[in-house]
């Protein structure tokens, strides 16, 4: 059940509190001084459900033994950039994952486009239940910002997939 603050400091203080308990949130700016907090459930739980994990506070990288390599290059591009955790605006949080999976491209040789964002795109929509659009918007301004082609075309295929995704 959504949460309603009249503050943005409050409502960033009551996401660090359910952080320190284990939770994820999601903060949405509601217009003027009006923000809605939402968990999203436990950090245990997305963890269990990630394919790897990079934990910046140990630089400790965490994997299944079945991970890929593009997994385990993911997560070490998640280490090589110093990626942070914690309360990230979800454009940042987008970047840094199309910064690890475009690492991940470049050492397996394959050519960065727009398919490095499927990791971004599963986060947002996924877990911080974004729409396709809104995926998408963030998405398409850190590719840009990237100078990673994104055209219409690469926008239809990432929306195909988002709906895969939602099928699962």
């Amino acid at each position: 059940m959504p949460i309603t603050f009249y503050s943005k400091p409050e409502a960033l203080e009551y996401i660090r509190q359910q952080q320190e308990d284990g939770h994820l949130s999601k903060l949405e700016h509601l217009g003027g001084s009006k923000y809605q907090v939402t968990l999203l459930g436990t950090i245990k739980d997305y963890e269990a459900s990630a394919k790897g994990l990079y934990r910046p506070e140990s630089g400790e990288i965490v994997l299944p033994h079945h991970a890929s390599t593009r997994i385990r290059l993911h997560e070490l591009g998640h280490k090589k950039y110093e990626h942070e955790t914690g309360i990230l605006k979800m454009s940042k949080l987008a970047e840094q994952e199309i910064e690890a999976e475009s690492f991940a491209y470049e050492k397996m040789g394959k050519p960065v486009d727009y398919r490095v964002a499927i990791p971004a795109i599963a986060l947002l929509v996924g877990i911080f239940e974004k729409t396709e659009d809104e995926a998408l918007d963030i998405i398409g301004e850190v590719l840009k910002q990237k100078e990673i082609q994104f055209t219409n075309v690469e926008r239809e295929k990432l929306e195909h997939f988002m709906d895969e995704l939602r099928e699962k």
